[in-house]
């Protein structure tokens, strides 16, 4: 639980960056590139890809459905989009 809490921090900082940024919430061309790398990783692992994807999904699912709201909250605030300062 404690690693999935650090995995959603960090990703909730790159939510931020893509609302600043006006990029989408989601990235669907990336998405085969990792559902095969992570089978691998899986397979290389002694777990099931099937297992690996699932959960995969689920995680994805979660990170957008987070990126979806900071970007409506971003879009709701007025702010309009500020210069993306990707060193920060």
């Amino acid at each position: 639980m404690h690693l999935l809490a650090e995995r959603f921090k960090f990703t909730r900082r790159v939510g931020e960056l893509k609302a600043q940024g006006g990029l989408p919430p989601a990235a669907p061309d990336r998405d085969g590139q990792q559902i095969a790398r992570r089978a691998g990783i899986a397979r290389a692992a002694g777990v099931a890809p099937e297992f690996a994807e699932q959960f995969r999904a689920f995680l994805v699912h979660e990170v957008i459905r987070h990126h979806e709201r900071i970007a409506a909250e971003h879009a709701a605030s007025g702010e309009g989009t500020p210069v993306l300062d990707t060193y920060s």
